[in-house]
């Protein structure tokens, strides 16, 4: 197998270096935007020098509009993307995880499970039976989702956020920490709160 190459060198690219050695994945380098210097003894190299030849990725950002636009442009010079599932998480036969997708140490996934491309669940997340989260979804530690949801494309979970059971959640949403989704979040935006509720607040960070 090709050896792994992290687009990004903070906290997450951090965390998935780990993860990959738990797997006994050889990280080669870390890239970004960036270019010279080390993290844990692996070099770090501008995107430019990104040779899609001699590595498959993992984009360990974060911030799910930007993965998407930095997987999009990866993607187009011919990248190669790879799943990691820390070998300490629970999860059934009936479970299906999209390529270039990122499940930390702790996470329970129960059954019948759809999770999308490109998504990263972080340390402690639980997801119950019949779910289906787009891609790019994704979570700080802590999250529970009960079972039924349905979950759009660039959804976030903040640390200890949770959902009730047979939720429905439009694309583009960003649920703050320690909140609790009780209803259908339809329209795009910023959720705050116990029950969660849209703030007129601008909460995508500008990608260009």
């Amino acid at each position: 197998m090709k050896p792994l190459a992290i687009f990004g060198c903070s906290g997450s690219a951090k965390e998935v270096f780990f993860l990959a050695k738990d797997l006994g994945i050889d990280v080669s380098v870390f890239f970004d935007l960036k270019s010279g210097g080390t993290l844990y003894d692996v070099a770090i190299l501008s995107e430019k020098l990104f040779d899609p030849k001699k590595h498959k990725v993992v984009v360990a950002i974060g911030n799910p509009w930007l993965r998407k636009k930095i997987v999009e442009e990866l993607r187009a010079k011919g990248a190669e993307f790879l799943t990691l599932v820390h070998p300490n998480v629970v999860r059934s036969r009936t479970v299906s995880i999209g390529e270039g997708s990122v499940v930390c140490a702790g996470s329970v996934l129960t059954c019948e499970i759809k999770l999308g491309r490109h998504c990263q669940l972080n340390s402690g997340t639980t997801i119950g039976h019949e779910c289906s989260l787009g891609d790019y979804f994704t979570t700080a530690p802590g999250v529970n989702i009960a079972g039924g949801v349905t979950a759009g494309e660039c959804v976030f979970f903040g640390i200890n956020s949770s959902s009730i059971q047979q939720i429905s959640i439009a694309d583009n949403t960003f649920i703050g920490a320690h909140t609790c989704v009780t209803k259908n979040l339809s329209r795009s935006g910023m959720y705050l709160g116990t029950p969660a509720k849209w703030v007129p607040k601008e909460f995508m960070p500008e990608v260009t």
